[in-house]
């Protein structure tokens, strides 16, 4: 089985997607963190509609008001965010109205997250009298690029603090999660005008995508992912501290 898949990998060479993607003009990474991004696609964790979606951004084939229009069954190629032309790439990673501003959140979402676990790491070292624990905490800071988002490619903190498997894992599921419910969010409730989605709305969409993350796991195991629900839930506290802030 692997030889066959070996023999069919050489066959291809570069995926298809890929080479439309330069022809375009779309920003595209190295050959192997392309390819690697289907690896995500075997993932056990991710639900399989998640699969599906995942699979139709990296070959460029969920439906938008581009192809829609294309395909004379839109009058026009225009994102119902922003006006721009809506590709694959702009609905889910690029629009300045919706898109974009969610994975700049998603920043501080992570970045709260991988420290939390961090730092519970830390303090359990402590108590159990390991002698190279670290004797402070730490605040960790995430930068989301476009081949983190896309292609799933693995966060550099996770390697260079030491971060557990499981909390890769959850990682990968909520960035695909969030993808899962851009794309959902555009295609059941299109927004009536153009505009900038306000920001109160924007981070009840990311809270939700948080719970539903959480109540996953917590559902598959308590004691496996018992770490990242309580990282979770700590996350979850303080974005519900800022979702009070914008309603007042």
């Amino acid at each position: 089985m692997k030889f066959r898949k070996k023999q069919i990998d050489e066959e291809i060479g570069e995926p298809p997607a890929r080479q439309t993607r330069i022809r375009d003009n779309i920003m595209v990474p190295d050959i192997e963190t392309f390819k690697a991004g289907y690896k995500v696609l075997h993932s056990s964790l991710l639900p399989s509609k998640t699969k599906e979606i995942t699979f139709q951004i990296l070959n460029r084939t969920l439906w938008s008001t581009n192809k829609a229009h294309k395909a004379g069954e839109a009058d026009t190629s225009h994102c119902a965010y922003c006006g721009q032309t809506e590709t694959t790439e702009h609905m889910i990673l690029n629009c300045d109205n919706y898109a974009y501003p969610q994975w700049e959140e998603l920043q501080h979402i992570l970045s709260d997250y991988l420290t939390q676990v961090h730092n519970n790491m830390v303090k359990t070292q402590i108590e159990v009298g390991e002698r190279n624990a670290p004797q402070q905490d730490t605040t960790i800071q995430v930068t989301l690029q476009h081949q983190h988002i896309i292609y799933h490619k693995p966060l550099q903190q996770l390697r260079t603090y030491r971060l557990p498997r499981t909390t890769a894992q959850v990682t990968t599921l909520l960035i695909a999660e969030i993808k899962r419910d851009i794309y959902r969010r555009k295609i059941q409730n299109p927004p009536p005008t153009i505009g900038t989605v306000q920001m109160i709305r924007r981070l009840s969409h990311l809270n939700s995508m948080l719970k539903k993350v959480q109540e996953y796991i917590t559902y598959l195991s308590p004691y496996i992912w018992k770490n990242d629900i309580a990282a979770l839930d700590s996350t979850r506290q303080k974005l519900a501290q800022r979702l009070i802030l914008e309603s007042e």
